[in-house]
């Protein structure tokens, strides 16, 4: 099996057009980012969706740092063999990644305050932590001010048209605004 075909199975995807369109996104979110910004994930649960941020850093020779958050330990064997693998992964690639086991709150609490400077802007934000409306507002208030020029907030499992997809364009009115399958991005214009 190849990289790919294994990222795609980690990823938990059924349908190959949505990895394509997301593999799509990505790069060209690198590419007009122009190296600025690190990559942060919230959810990251088998670690398919960060398995693929880096795998396409590694290929398209664009490394930023990559922070990786994820509170929620409901199988402990596999979250510490997703963890021990995207760690093997970023040592290949010459990846610095970091991953917090925090929740969200905490992280935006205590941990965001001690990271160095290098590692508090964002050039690509995948949150697909906890979807409840109070939760992914509370993340888009956070990152929104984070994000470099032209950095993007891809938010998991919202509508544009759900409360949680309208209370985040509202939020980020001064930002661009679309749509992936299942998946809303938030772009700053500046």
């Amino acid at each position: 099996m190849d990289t790919e075909d294994f990222v795609f199975k980690r990823c938990g995807m059924t349908h190959r057009e949505r990895f394509e369109i997301m593999k799509k996104f990505f790069l060209e979110v690198l590419q007009e980012t122009k190296r600025k910004g690190a990559v942060l994930e919230i959810g990251v649960h088998n670690g398919g969706s960060s398995l693929l941020w880096m795998t396409l850093m590694g290929k398209s020779n664009n490394l930023r740092h990559m922070i990786t958050i994820d509170p929620y330990i409901l199988y402990p064997t596999l979250y510490c063999e997703t963890i021990m693998y995207l760690s093997r992964n970023a040592v290949d690639i010459g990846l610095q990644w970091m991953h917090y086991s925090v929740p969200d709150t905490m992280f935006f609490d205590s941990v965001f305050s001690i990271l160095p400077e290098d590692q508090k802007k964002y050039a690509f934000c995948y949150l697909d932590g906890p979807h409840d409306h109070e939760s992914v507002v509370r993340e888009v208030e956070f990152f929104r001010d984070k994000m470099v020029p032209k950095g993007v907030m891809l938010i998991d499992d919202i509508s544009l048209h759900s409360p949680t997809g309208k209370a985040a364009k509202q939020l980020c009115a001064d930002f661009e605004i679309g749509k992936l399958p299942n998946q809303i991005w938030l772009r700053r214009k500046r």
